[in-house]
């Protein structure tokens, strides 16, 4: 059977951003407190499991997420930067709530919520872009990783949504469908020889999300 090479993907803990209703992109947030615990809980739930690699989104809140995850257990293992998991580029959309986008871009905010249209936003990425990157990004992952590893994603909620569509299949269209809460995990893997990502579990607590042995 061929071997493949599991990821296991965290989104970050919970930032000020995220409580304060407002639209993060690429710009920085920090953990809230509830944001910094859930890390930690991610990290315990973690603390047991070999990885291979490390990789994460070079915005902070997610740096921040890793930093705890490695801290626990995994201090030998270096964290690798790339800003191909940035999340969104949503440009004129930060820093604004959802509720002033949709008195500000009414059209826009249609297209880019009932899923159809390939909309780009003002003055960052177009939801094609934004596929196309993570899926280059994920790929490039994949080739400089060995068959039978593990690795280590930490990343952002709209990062992860694309990937899941683009493990499970489904249009980009299908992007806000999947749920994925702070500090979720999401399993999928990846067969080099047939070169096919597989979805094996999303949104889990890690006792759901990993199917492979524990390897020490």
């Amino acid at each position: 059977m061929e071997q493949s090479i599991e990821f296991i993907i965290v989104r970050h803990g919970e930032t000020l951003a995220n409580v304060a209703g407002v639209v993060q992109g690429q710009s920085e947030s920090e953990l809230s407190e509830h944001g910094l615990a859930q890390a930690r809980a991610a990290a315990e739930a973690l603390r047991t499991y070999h990885f291979d690699a490390c990789y994460a989104s070079d915005l902070k809140r997610a740096t921040d997420t890793a930093s705890i995850i490695l801290a626990a257990g995994h201090e030998g293992l270096a964290m690798q930067t790339d800003p191909g998991l940035r999340e969104w580029d949503l440009g004129e959309w930060v820093g604004h709530t959802m509720t002033e986008i949709r008195a500000t871009y009414p059209d826009l905010i249609q297209g880019f919520c009932d899923l159809g249209a390939d909309v780009q936003i003002p003055g960052g990425e177009s939801r094609a872009e934004f596929q196309r990157r993570i899926n280059d990004t994920f790929d490039r992952i994949a080739a400089a990783c060995h068959p039978g590893g593990r690795v280590l994603v930490v990343a952002h909620g709209g990062t992860l949504r694309m990937a899941i569509c683009r493990f499970y299949g489904l249009p980009r269209d299908d992007v806000f469908a999947p749920q994925v809460d702070n500090a979720s995990m999401t399993a999928a893997r990846f067969y080099p020889e047939q070169r096919r990502w597989r979805l094996v579990s999303w949104n889990c607590p890690l006792e759901f999300c990993l199917h492979a042995p524990n390897r020490q």
